[in-house]
């Protein structure tokens, strides 16, 4: 009996007081809701940062925190496409705090999660170099995007993509704050979801001239944001492949549901695309017949998603097909799109993506631009049309591409411990491209006759991306918040491409490359690169309004020569979010000065790290090899540095203004020196380190609502950019170099690739006043005697603006217009038809 009452008093002792202190915590609850709509909002986030605590509220927009301590706490609550909202609880011994949360839309971005490279998400208010970001979703529902580069230019400052011609599928050419280094081919680095794609401009047997991209194979519409890192300043975390920029693009996801949830959404164009301008019979003496080549081209796009998602999962699966003609003969495309992304949470640590893209795409392309057996070449650069080639010729070519193409990725991410985030994405682009230009015997082709001729080229892509990193958040004090992240970066690129040409079927029934006269031409490459980086990023955010960054990386490439094991990038970023200070006038959402400064670089040439390379060539003696190219195994990669400057204001809920100020310079830059013949090595040019470049410029956005109201909105969004640049050092042994056309030149003091020409000062006439023609039947023209600048190519103003206005909820119009000045265009066609 006694143990029985002792056992019973140790209970009561013990578990009693357990008891009350269960019941003396408290708890903090509420609903949150959409401002406009008083609709809940299910999925928001929500957070006690005193505590770590978080959670996302239910099919209602209600959550809860309970047994907490009493005290004093901050509950942040955040949701995609809103304004964050805060708010301070006292909360007492048991006692329940009910909070009911109103959410405005974030019309002005004021709130915008940005991508600041290697998949990294910031704030945009913490964010210390400028990083241009566009939402798809606003875009595309207003218009029909054809491919990516109608969604960048005019819609993030000092970006322009412009397609290299009319044609469908043609190369997509950037501009990233004109352009980078001297050296490479001023293109960005370009990723979807993780996985580094191919970019490039592919020829093939060129048609006058006219690339095809190999983003043409990516659907506009499944893309969510494209974030485009513009300079060193930003991309020094990306080593040697940000020397030009990095564009980061992601594509749609579904959303997280307490229950699961599908939604189904079909969109469908049906238009035309006309000439937009027609030829001057003035200009062109033949005017009439080029303008007649011109139609309406048809665009049937169909597109058929399926997104949706549970507690742990979402998803995004959509086919597409497009089909479009160009407005001229033998010009079509037919692209048809898979994708399906995934994403899960097997545990409330892991986090799990697959991204997959297929697509099957046809492009017949047809001849144009510097080439007499084309249509416009035909109706334009001579007094009588198809005097070159017979239009009946013309139409009997075919230019036919047929490309399959791969992209996925794989991403994981794991928080052992709280505040430590272990993550590493794979990413792989495989593709296999087809080229068949056939000109059918029976019809006159210059060059070829009449028995006609077969043209296969084929290119295979394979390369694969690897990346991980390691971040881990802490405090220092009450006062500092900090972030330390270490992380590596790995890619490999394998291309292999073949070629053959046939001549001689001497019937039209014959169309097999096999089966020709001669083989006049077969060929094959093979082309590896491989590079990687490690790199180390320290983080400091001081009372939550000042943020401090220095970041180091470390990078190897197989393009460098023996002579040199790596190269070092460094990079510094402060910021300072003055609209969380006192003295700072309330108006002032925010308010945020920044400065960065960082170092990139642009790679050698594959063998230009080479000392000696040969290739091998047949000839009518036998096989044998020749050196191919002269190299040095000390080159160095083209060291690329930027300072940038800005400022970033919020004013109220409906005003918006970035501005930008950054400038670059370029040393080291890559410049082919000629060698004398007396070396022995032939006419080869030997690669040095002794080019350099400047640039700078001004990067502005603004965006603001002049009129809000229950019933309608108008949006106003505006980008103005300037940039110039000026070339500085080809060294000692370099005047200057043209391309390919002897038109564009690179030449200390002028800017990069501008027009330098003999200034034309009319025709020739003789002792009775008449025009002089010359036997090849052009006339005779007096030019100056020395080369001037007459323009650049690179425009120095560019900028866009768009318009929107909603009404209703529902109904949106929309209308978008973007400008680009300071810049010539040359004329060739012109030039050509005028002699």
């Amino acid at each position: 009996m006694l143990s029985r009452i002792l056992i019973l008093t140790i209970t009561t002792f013990v578990v009693g007081p357990m008891f009350a202190l269960v019941h003396a915590q408290g708890t903090i609850q509420g609903e949150v809701y959409d401002a406009e709509t008083e609709e809940p909002l299910p999925g928001a986030t929500v957070e006690v940062p005193e505590l770590n605590l978080g959670t996302t509220t239910d099919d209602q927009g209600f959550f809860y925190f309970e047994d907490l301590e009493p005290g004093s706490y901050e509950v942040a609550i955040g949701f995609v496409g809103y304004l964050e909202e805060s708010y301070d609880v006292e909360l007492d011994q048991g006692e329940t705090v009910e909070l009911e949360i109103i959410l405005e839309e974030d019309v002005m971005g004021l709130d915008e999660v940005v991508v600041t490279g290697l998949g990294i998400r910031e704030d945009a208010d913490r964010t210390q170099a400028s990083v241009g970001r566009v939402d798809a979703d606003d875009i595309t529902v207003d218009a029909n995007i054809g491919e990516v580069s109608q969604l960048i230019s005019g819609n993030i400052a000092g970006v322009s993509a412009q397609a290299s011609s009319g044609n469908i599928g043609s190369g997509i050419r950037f501009n990233v704050r004109g352009g980078g280094g001297l050296g490479g081919d001023g293109q960005p680095v370009i990723y979807v979801d993780g996985t580094r794609i191919d970019n490039e401009e592919i020829g093939g047997f060129d048609a006058g001239g006219q690339g095809v991209s190999a983003l043409a194979e990516l659907n506009p519409d499944d893309i969510a944001s494209v974030d485009v890192i513009r300079g060193p300043a930003g991309a020094a975390i990306y080593g040697t492949e940000g020397g030009n920029g990095v564009v980061l693009i992601e594509t749609q996801r579904g959303d997280f549901f307490d229950d699961p949830t599908m939604n189904v959404q079909y969109s469908g164009t049906f238009g035309y695309q006309s000439q937009g301008r027609q030829y001057d019979e003035d200009l062109y003496g033949t005017a009439d017949d080029a303008n007649a080549l011109f139609s309406d081209g048809p665009i049937r796009d169909h597109n058929l998603g399926v997104s949706g998602g549970a507690e742990s999962y979402r998803y995004y699966a959509a086919v597409q097909n497009r089909q479009e003609e160009g407005m001229i003969p033998r010009t079509e495309g037919n692209r048809t799109s898979l994708r399906g992304n995934f994403e899960v949470f097997p545990t409330d640590d892991v986090n799990i993506q697959v991204n997959a893209n297929y697509t099957h795409n046809n492009m017949h392309r047809p001849d144009n631009d510097n080439n007499v057996q084309g249509y416009l070449g035909n109706t334009l650069l001579n007094p009588v049309s198809y005097l070159n080639t017979d239009s009946t010729a013309i139409n009997q070519m075919e230019d036919i591409q047929r490309v399959n193409r791969f992209v996925g990725s794989l991403s994981a991410s794991w928080t052992p411990v709280e505040n430590l985030t272990i993550s590493a994405t794979g990413g792989y682009d495989a593709s296999s491209r087809r080229q068949d230009r056939t000109r059918p015997a029976g019809f006159a082709y210059s060059g070829i006759g009449v028995d006609g001729d077969r043209n296969i080229y084929n290119r295979i892509n394979n390369q694969a991306n690897f990346e991980s990193q390691v971040q881990y958040d802490y405090r220092l004090s009450d006062r500092i918040q900090a972030t330390s992240l270490v992380g590596g970066q790995f890619t490999d690129i394998t291309r292999r491409i073949n070629f053959g040409t046939s001549q001689g079927f001497g019937t039209d029934l014959l169309v097999g490359a096999g089966v020709a006269a001669d083989i006049t031409d077969f060929n094959e490459s093979l082309l590896n690169t491989r590079r990687g980086g490690i790199f180390a990023q320290q983080q400091f955010r001081i009372d939550e309004t000042y943020t401090l960054s220095a970041l180091i990386r470390r990078d190897v490439a197989s393009a460098l020569g023996e002579g040199v094991s790596d190269v070092w990038y460094p990079s510094f970023n402060a910021s300072a979010e003055l609209s969380n200070l006192e003295v700072t006038p309330e108006i002032f959402t925010q308010l945020q000065p920044r400065v960065s400064y960082g170092e990139t670089g642009e790679l050698p040439s594959v063998a230009d790290g080479i000392p000696l390379q040969f290739t091998g060539v047949a000839a009518s003696g036998g096989s044998g090899g020749i050196i191919s190219s002269i190299g040095r195994d000390d080159i160095l990669p083209e060291r690329i540095r930027e300072v940038e400057a800005g400022i970033d204001i919020g004013i109220g809920d409906n005003f918006m203004l970035d501005a930008t100020y950054w400038y670059n310079w370029a040393d080291d830059s890559i410049i082919d020196v000629p060698l004398a013949s007396s070396t022995g090595f032939g006419f080869q040019d030997l690669p040095q380190n002794v080019g350099s470049i400047e640039s700078q410029g001004f990067e502005s956005s603004l965006s603001f609502s002049p009129f809000v109201s229950e019933a309608a909105r108008f949006d106003v969004d505006l980008t103005y950019s300037y940039q110039t640049n000026e070339v500085l050092d080809l060294g000692e042994d370099v005047d200057e170099f043209y391309d390919g056309f002897n038109r564009n030149v690179i030449k200390e003091g002028l800017p990069r690739q501008a027009f330098f020409l003999q200034e034309i000062k009319g025709p020739v006439f003789d002792d009775n006043d008449e025009v002089i023609v010359r036997p090849d039947g052009n006339i005779e023209i007096e030019s100056s005697e020395e080369r001037r600048k007459i323009g650049q190519p690179i425009p120095n103003h560019t900028g866009g603006l768009r318009l929107n206005l909603t009404m209703f909820q529902n109904l949106n119009l929309g209308a978008f217009a973007e400008y680009a000045t300071g810049h010539q265009m040359y004329n060739s066609t012109a030039g050509f038809a005028a002699l």
